[in-house]
């Protein structure tokens, strides 16, 4: 990790930034206003990252997404989709300037009850989203405010500009088909859906314990795919809050 190095605890400044080695918390690393997020007396910049899981909240107040579907094929339908999260695992790396690193390295969803939506005078379209999945190597950037003692609690400085890729399974099941040129009857399964979550805001609460990321973007287009000779389905929308803790 940076920093890692085995520099006397003397009254040398290993790292140039006017703290002298015996009292830095990060001695191979130049880090002047010495933030340590968790208190564990090693410095932001020289810690592993923080881990984050999914915390228990009742939906829809916590872990519940709400967004919307349709299925379109000339003219078509909409029908609502609620997301509840069930586990997660997020990451975030702080440096010594109130900046955080945010990496959602994986979020899972329940799978969704079967969504039935008709097509008027072509088919049937009943859709179950499963294993809806956060994924991605690119962080969030989120500023902490310098207000706040060592980000112990508040709102980010600003949104999170970092587009989080995901992976989306499910079925498409088309039945009841009333022209068949236009719309076979089957199954079509999603797999491996390229989609993305949008940016949000982060809160930090309880001397960095709690974590809240607030989605709240109903224009989004979450995920979208085309399939069974002109199908389109589409999740638009993202609204709801992640609350994780340490």
């Amino acid at each position: 990790m940076p920093g890692d190095c085995q520099a006397p605890a003397d009254d040398a400044d290993e790292d140039g930034d006017t703290i002298a080695n015996k009292d830095d918390n990060c001695r191979c690393a130049a880090n002047p206003n010495q933030l340590d997020f968790d208190g564990n007396s090693v410095g932001n910049v020289c810690d592993a990252p923080l881990s984050f899981t999914i915390a228990d909240g009742t939906p829809p107040e916590f872990n519940q997404l709400d967004s919307t579907a349709s299925a379109k094929m000339g003219i078509g339908c909409e029908f609502p989709v609620s997301l509840i999260a069930t586990g997660g695992d997020v990451q975030v790396m702080l440096d010594d300037e109130g900046t955080a690193k945010i990496f959602a390295a994986q979020l899972t969803f329940a799978d969704t009850p079967e969504l039935t939506c008709e097509i008027p005078l072509v088919l049937t379209v009943k859709l179950v989203i499963q294993d809806l999945v956060l994924t991605g190597l690119d962080a969030f950037m989120a500023g902490f405010p310098f207000t706040i003692p060592d980000h112990e609690s508040g709102a980010v400085s600003g949104m999170m500009d970092m587009i989080h890729n995901i992976i989306v399974n499910g079925v498409i099941n088309v039945t009841e088909s009333s022209n068949e040129e236009l719309a076979p009857t089957g199954e079509s399964p999603l797999m491996d859906v390229p989609g993305s979550f949008p940016a949000g805001m982060v809160t930090v609460a309880n001397a960095g314990e709690q974590i809240t990321i607030d989605f709240n973007n109903a224009d989004h287009i979450v995920f979208q795919q085309t399939t069974m000779d002109g199908l389109e389905i589409t999740l638009t929308g993202l609204t709801g809050k992640l609350r994780l803790r340490k």
